[in-house]
């Protein structure tokens, strides 16, 4: 995943996947995913991010994934 941040253009990109992009759907004014062929997101886009979310977002980027339980519970 890849995450970068345009200033000048006020818009973040979030990249999941390296597949080809094929087709953009704007889900929400502002909000843009990106599929490749088969259907699947490949990325995200958002238009004037500063507008839509609070300014500290921004100064600090953390990415958390959620651990299986490997107990065996």
């Amino acid at each position: 995943m890849r995450i970068s941040y345009d200033q000048s253009d006020d818009a973040i990109y979030i990249r999941f996947s390296e597949a080809e992009y094929f087709e953009s759907d704007e889900v929400r004014e502002g909000i843009v995913l990106d599929f490749d062929k088969a259907g699947q997101i490949v990325a995200m886009e958002i238009l004037d991010v500063s507008k839509r979310l609070p300014a500290t977002s921004m100064d600090n980027i953390n990415f958390e994934m959620a651990r299986p339980d490997r107990s065996g519970k």
